[in-house]
């Protein structure tokens, strides 16, 4: 199209993710995604989203997320590799640039950017890319890894127009690894529509539907099953708070590859009775809304968007202090951090606001406000419509 005639028409955006694991639960970037979905009008921008989805996983084990991205206007599209590095796939991305008439292109993770640069290169649609977690938590200390970060600074990072990263944490690493020139690295928050979420609330039907009486103190955490996000020291930090304070329960919201062995591990504790996994949900806010205190046991994080709907929500946060959580959670002040790992002191934080009501509702209200003023969705979606217009100029100034 030419640049005349681009001026008011409806930015056609492609969003490239990962398959989340075997389609069980949802991401910060499909939240992202979503919740931009709901800000956006047709007539500013469209959404297709492109899955990767590895060779050998069926399609009823694509993501549930997908559901809701139709639900919302989007349009949803599948690519397939034998490897990290199958050029088929970048054909079949090259297909849908095409025949969807894509003007820009965002991906949203290291194991698709490679697809999604060599796609731009080819196309000449120009590439943002959004990094929801530090480099030093995508890439480990091997030999294996290396070669990865290479390719990622060669290819991923040098042909993208701009490198978006949802907290400063992110863009610091970036910028002081020499991987990229501060100049192309842009901090885009993560956002809510905190009305939104609130609205999603009606009355008390969770603790019902689990048999958990309104008075007994109800402690949280909602993520995906995976070694990232730690549950093993929220489980064994609950084993130390049951034998303190017995009527106290812990909610596991979300699925994922290490379920079977965080059951053993609670079975091994011997704290079933007071622990339970409530599997993949979609009434988060419902579930958030009837917690007592938020938990997050993260060994490396981005900007958790679970975090801004607990706070939304008016709940306190109790966390460990890693990646980008110690900029949204004011220690003492929304929430208390603890060390990484640290399960005495995690246990210790748990306690001190389940046995504490009023500092745990004054956290809850300093930290509905702060998201209010600082996380919104309308921000964010802003500064992205600003991104996708900007590069589409540069595209066409060349």
């Amino acid at each position: 199209m030419k640049k005349e005639n681009r001026q008011n028409a409806s930015i056609k955006i492609l969003h490239i993710l990962p398959t989340v694991e075997e389609g069980k639960g949802i991401g910060g970037a499909e939240k992202l995604i979503l919740f931009m979905l709901e800000q956006i009008k047709p007539e500013k921008a469209n959404f297709t989203i492109a899955y990767h989805v590895p060779s050998g996983l069926s399609d009823n084990e694509r993501t549930n997320v997908e559901k809701e991205f139709t639900a919302r206007g989007a349009k949803v599209e599948i690519f397939k590799s034998k490897s990290k590095f199958d050029l088929r796939a970048v054909f079949q991305l090259i297909r849908i640039i095409k025949n969807g008439g894509i003007d820009i292109i965002h991906s949203h993770q290291p194991r698709v950017d490679f697809f999604g640069a060599i796609a731009s290169v080819f196309t000449g649609v120009p590439l943002v890319v959004t990094r929801h977690l530090s480099i030093k938590d995508t890439f480990r200390n091997s030999f294996k890894s290396k070669i990865f970060e290479f390719i990622d600074s060669a290819i991923s990072l040098h042909f993208s127009y701009l490198v978006c990263t949802v907290s400063r944490q992110i863009a610091d690493d970036l910028i002081s690894s020499r991987l990229i020139s501060e100049k192309k690295v842009k901090v885009v928050y993560n956002g809510i529509d905190s009305e939104n979420i609130r609205d999603k609330v009606l009355g008390r039907t969770v603790r019902s539907q689990l048999g958990i009486p309104e008075k007994i103190p109800l402690v949280g955490i909602i993520a995906r099953l995976n070694a990232q996000k730690g549950h093993e020291y929220f489980i064994r930090a609950a084993s130390g708070v049951i034998p303190r304070n017995p009527q106290i329960r812990f909610l596991i919201v979300g699925d994922g590859p290490l379920r079977g062995s965080l059951e053993k591990l609670v079975a091994e504790l011997k704290i079933g009775s007071s622990v339970l996994f409530a599997g993949y949900r979609t009434d988060v806010a419902q579930i958030i809304s009837e917690l007592d205190i938020v938990a997050l046991s993260s060994l490396s994080e981005g900007l958790p968007v679970v975090i801004l709907e607990a706070m939304a929500l008016g709940k306190p946060i109790v966390s460990f202090s890693v990646g980008g959580v110690p900029e949204i959670v004011e220690n003492g002040k929304t929430g208390l951090l603890v060390g990484k790992k640290d399960i005495k002191a995690l246990t210790e934080a748990i306690l001190e606001l389940s046995a504490d009501r009023e500092k745990a509702r004054l956290m809850g209200e300093a930290g509905t406000r702060l998201v209010k003023d600082k996380f919104s969705i309308e921000k964010t979606t802003e500064e992205y419509l600003s991104v996708y217009s900007s590069l589409l100029n540069r595209a066409y100034a060349k």
